[in-house]
């Protein structure tokens, strides 16, 4: 038990003063459910939230709607670098149906550009 003590308090105060955990731990990883070396997700500003992911798609699907497909690819793009799982009864926006929306209208668009009058 003593052990257990000083192993999390040495966690913690590495925890505190590098902002990822880092201490020497004498008992084998599988038992610890942290993962050593890990960044939390303050100091990595690349992950994203579930929330923020469904706003990126909200504002996706509006550069689609205005005809920005490059900004709307970006932020396919930004949403599906997450990597979210979603259920199967998911019925609100996810990357892969933002995408498919978003390479549908670069499809219409672009055979509405090419038809020559005839």
């Amino acid at each position: 038990m003593v052990k257990w003590v000083i192993l999390i308090t040495t966690l913690i105060l590495s925890l505190f003063s590098t902002g990822t955990a880092t201490a020497v731990v004498p008992v084998p990883i599988s038992f610890f459910p942290i993962v050593l070396g890990q960044t939390n997700s303050l100091q990595n500003p690349s992950r994203l939230s579930k929330g923020e992911v469904d706003e990126l798609l909200k504002q996706a699907r509006a550069a689609i709607d205005a005809g920005n497909f490059d900004q709307a690819d970006a932020l396919v793009r930004r949403t599906e670098s997450v990597k979210i799982r979603y259920s199967l009864l998911h019925f609100g926006a996810t990357p892969a149906k933002v995408r498919r929306e978003l390479t549908a209208a670069q499809h219409a668009e672009g055979l509405k550009g090419s038809s020559l009058p005839g």
